[in-house]
């Protein structure tokens, strides 16, 4: 029997919005045909200000969702959910709403300055009350579900890492170069707890260190037009700057690339543009933020750097170079690590079984 499902998240237009969630969302949607999703959107837009019109946008999203549940009979609710001080103001009274209502319901938990730093007491109060109902608790690694546990006391939590579609991966073979300068990638959000500044710092010190590298930015950000003009000075032609991509033109840069830069500071899940990168056989260099050390083991499926350390992360990139065979090593290490722990068909399939625990 199929199930219908109305599952929230921002924008799903790429183009408008960069967002980890909705890449998830759009994930499930496209791999999960034994289900029905109705995508809720909820959250800004890039360009979006928060203002009064945001908030107008807000209360009319809550009267909107407010209308769906009492209009939608046998449904799952599948809320995606961050723990950050916005979304938890913002997405607090939906979930609280569906609970109201008696609506089947799980609650998948995305990373969050809060899921690692203690927050201030009254939104401990607040998240105790969203994280202690019936409802399945999806978190992203063995780590998230104790940290939830022990903050939280929180019930039924289920480990479901993120997955990305391997049909594009499966049919690519990365030729490691012996000999070109190293392909540099950041894709994602350009924002400081990316460790935007410590990417610009370690590519200072590579330069320094007379180490031939091209360097690709793609995505968008507050913080977008300050890096721009920073790695344009510093690098010249060797930096390129990609915007917004995606489907046939973020795979083409993907392949196109040797070594993905997150060293994240803060506020880390399980990134999927750090799994689709890995699944393409590019070789990570990142923190051990979130559920990443999870995913990335050192030495062997990429590079861990110590958080706020651009000479670790030069140190990485600088040793890749030089280690031709070490970098194409942890390339292959990297992409069989994703068809063996973080294929689609598992993930699907341990999602329905989660589905079915909803009550």
């Amino acid at each position: 029997m199929e199930n219908t499902i109305i599952i929230t998240s921002p924008s799903l237009n790429e183009n408008i919005n960069v967002s980890g969630i909705s890449a998830v969302t759009k994930f499930i949607i496209s791999n999960n045909p034994t289900s029905h999703y109705i995508h809720f959107e909820l959250g800004k837009t890039d360009s979006q200000e928060r203002g009064i019109a945001w908030m107008a946008n807000i209360v009319g999203a809550y009267a909107s969702w407010c209308k769906k549940l009492m209009r939608s009979k046998n449904i799952i609710i599948h809320f995606n959910f961050a723990l950050e001080k916005r979304s938890i103001l913002r997405d607090s009274p939906f979930i609280l709403a569906a609970r109201a209502m008696n609506k089947k319901m799980i609650i998948h938990l995305h990373g969050g300055k809060y899921l690692v730093q203690e927050p201030p007491a009254w939104i401990k109060k607040i998240l105790k009350v969203v994280l202690t109902g019936h409802e399945p608790k999806v978190v992203l690694s063995a780590y998230e579900k104790q940290l939830i546990f022990e903050k939280f006391n929180t019930p039924d939590i289920y480990v479901l890492p993120n997955s990305v579609d391997l049909n594009e991966p499966r049919l690519f073979h990365h030729a490691y170069p012996a000999d070109r300068p190293l392909h540099l990638l950041f894709m994602g959000r350009i924002v400081e707890s990316k460790g935007m500044r410590y990417i610009y710092d370690a590519c200072v010190l590579l330069k320094n260190m007379q180490v031939d590298y091209k360097f690709f930015l793609a995505g968008k950000g507050e913080e977008e037009a300050k890096y721009i003009g920073l790695f344009k000075t510093l690098l010249g032609e060797n930096f390129v700057f990609k915007g917004v991509v995606a489907g046939k033109d973020k795979i083409a840069l993907i392949q196109a690339s040797d070594v993905f830069l997150l060293p994240s500071i803060s506020g880390e899940g399980l990134p999927m543009a750090l799994l689709e990168s890995m699944s393409f056989g590019l070789v990570p260099v990142t923190t051990n933020d979130g559920s990443m050390a999870h995913l990335v083991n050192n030495g062997v499926t990429g590079m861990l750097v110590a958080k706020a350390s651009a000479m670790e992360i030069a140190d990485a990139v600088a040793r890749l170079d030089r280690d031709r065979s070490l970098f194409q090593k942890l390339g292959e290490n990297c992409k069989q690590h994703i068809e063996d722990h973080y294929n689609p068909e598992n993930y699907i399939k341990e999602l329905n079984i989660i589905y079915t625990k909803t009550r």
